[in-house]
């Protein structure tokens, strides 16, 4: 419903605060996009963890120990929940269910990769269990990124991490510090901000779209035919 009515709101001049994913299909997002630089208004996607204040701090150092030391040269993360908890808000949220962690997990994964490592160039991926999606990510550079995203898992495998590493060492991303109600107030603070100033905000809907265009590419990969994408190797046996 999302991209439909944001469009609708766009065309009546009003400022936008969205959901992830912006869309879940690339057609639509475009079409928000388009109408939002159309009526000129601003707008943000609540990307929660680029909203938290300590990840937003952590990214911050990061981002000084890239500049100091050179950039960094992989990362790697798991993103896990579980929608099938008795106490989930999210058990009977339809969209997850279909699409599952590759785009409810993805757009966090990516926003926070976004802010480490260069543009991404090349998607692939493989299923796991359940909604399982494996996603290996090629940046600018040769660099590279992996990210197991789920809303199925175990009970006791619910949690998030992410590593990083290269010439500034090896790092770990903080736990979200803040309450979603906080976080939430700060980026309808940076929306008024944006609608006051008319300056793009970073993580506006052209954003969105662009994350969703990875996630889009990696269900692509996935769809594809298995010889198209599979080598299978044999595990020899050792001599003796």
């Amino acid at each position: 419903m999302q991209p439909t009515l944001a469009v609708r709101a766009a065309e009546a001049g009003k400022h936008l605060v969205l959901e992830k994913p912006l869309a879940l299909d690339m057609a639509a997002a475009d079409a928000v996009v388009d109408s939002v630089a159309a009526a000129g208004v601003a707008s943000v996607v609540f990307l929660t963890y680029r909203f938290d204040e300590q990840t937003a701090a952590w990214l911050h150092t990061m981002q000084e120990l890239a500049a100091a030391h050179g950039p960094w040269e992989g990362a790697l993360s798991g993103w896990t929940g579980c929608i099938d908890l008795p106490d989930s808000p999210y058990a009977q949220s339809t969209w997850r269910r279909a699409r599952g962690g590759l785009w409810d997990w993805g757009p966090h994964a990516l926003s926070v990769l976004d802010a480490l490592m260069p543009g991404v160039e090349r998607v692939a991926a493989t299923r796991g269990v359940r909604d399982t999606v494996n996603l290996n990510l090629e940046h600018r550079g040769g660099r590279g990124s992996a990210s197991s995203l789920t809303v199925t898992a175990a009970a006791g495998g619910v949690g998030t991490f992410l590593l990083v590493w290269g010439p500034g060492g090896r790092h770990q991303l903080p736990p979200l510090s803040g309450s979603y109600v906080s976080t939430y107030s700060r980026a309808i603070d940076q929306l008024l901000a944006s609608g006051t100033t008319d300056a793009r905000h970073l993580l506006d809907v052209a954003y969105a779209r662009d994350l969703g265009r990875v996630l889009d590419a990696a269900e692509r990969y996935l769809d594809r035919p298995v010889d198209a994408r599979t080598v299978a190797v044999s595990v020899l046996e050792t001599p003796g």
